[in-house]
This record gives structure tokens, C-alpha cells and sequence, in this order.
């Protein structure tokens, strides 16, 4: 009798304990003194998306008008902390010039589509420096501009090709349908 107040204790404790782990990041922005869109508890700044009000682009297109001024600003992604970039200096520096140190970012790699899963935004690490290090010679100025008149001559083209394969679908699915039918009326 004398260990009533146990149990609630024990309840508090945990309530407590799993608030602190789930939501200690929240205040990860405000820490740092850093811009940023305050978070819904659970959800983050990913509500809209969740309750299907949003999609996920025009939800990130709303986060980054919300700072118009600001080269950067924070979100939360359900509790994990994100930054969203908006000075090109600082995108062209992290991807190009800082590359090193940013090369794990989130990507397509919880997908188990082998496309999305290589990919070289949704590689990490050592995979990710060795698709880099064959990928990279293949993109220099002067092989891109040699690329150039090729991939033109192939754009010209290909309205032509989907038009073709378009009107070759819908011929033979009408005399399909003729066959099946059998009438021969048009």
C-alpha cells in the first residue's frame, strides 16, 4: 500500500522519457539561431503532406517562400531537422566546391527500385566517390558541348517518332477492333 505512487511515477517517467526522444530536435534551429518554421509535434513541418492537404513539392515550395530574404532556412521533416538552401552561392559551394563533406545526402536509397537506389544522389560513401570519380570525366565542358549537336539533332526528332508511334497505336488498334468486330463498317 505504501508504493502507491509507483505506478504513476513509472507512467510520468516514460510519458516524459519518450517526449524527450522524440522531440528533443525541435529545438535544433532555435538553438543554433537559425531561421526557421516552427514544428507540429510528430509531424514536423510535414502535416500538410501526411492529412493529404499538400503535396510534397508545393509544400516545400511554400517553406521556401516563407523567408524570402533568407539565404537559408530550417524545417522539420517528422523530428529530423533539414535545411533548405536558397542562395545558388551556397548550393554551387556545397555541391561542387564542398562536395568532400556533402556527399551523404537523403536520397532514394530506402526505395528498392534498383533506378532510384544507384543513383548517384542516393549513394553514399566510398560507393558514392567511386560512381563520382568514373561519372566526372564524362561531363567535362568540351565533351558536353561535342554532346551538344547530337542530343539536338535527337530532340528535333523525337516529337516526329511519338507521333508516328501514336498514329501506328491507333491504326492498329482500330483494325483490331474491325478484326474482332467483324462487320467492316467504319
Amino acid at each position: 500500500m505504501e508504493y502507491y505512487w509507483t505506478i504513476p511515477l513509472a507512467i510520468v517517467i516514460v510519458i516524459l522519457s519518450i517526449y524527450y526522444f522524440n522531440f528533443r530536435n525541435f529545438n535544433f534551429f532555435k538553438r543554433h539561431g537559425l531561421i526557421h518554421v516552427p514544428p507540429v509535434p510528430i509531424f514536423g513541418n510535414l502535416a500538410p503532406t501526411f492529412f493529404c492537404r499538400k503535396a510534397f513539392p508545393d509544400l516545400l515550395i511554400t517553406l521556401y517562400n516563407k523567408f524570402p530574404d533568407a539565404k537559408y532556412c530550417g524545417f522539420y521533416a517528422n523530428t529530423i531537422p533539414m535545411l533548405l538552401l536558397r542562395d545558388p552561392e551556397i548550393i554551387r559551394s556545397i555541391l561542387i566546391k564542398d562536395f568532400e563533406s556533402f556527399h551523404d545526402r537523403r536520397g532514394f536509397a530506402d526505395l528498392n527500385d534498383s533506378l532510384f537506389s544507384k543513383n548517384l544522389f542516393s549513394l553514399k560513401g566510398r560507393k558514392w566517390r567511386d560512381v563520382r570519380a568514373l561519372l566526372s570525366p564524362s561531363f567535362t565542358s568540351s565533351k558536353i558541348k561535342i554532346m551538344f549537336s547530337l542530343i539536338s539533332e535527337i530532340s528535333r526528332r523525337f516529337p516526329i517518332g511519338v507521333a508516328s508511334q501514336i498514329l501506328t497505336t491507333a491504326c492498329s488498334q482500330r483494325i483490331c477492333s474491325l478484326l474482332k468486330d467483324g462487320s467492316g463498317e467504319t
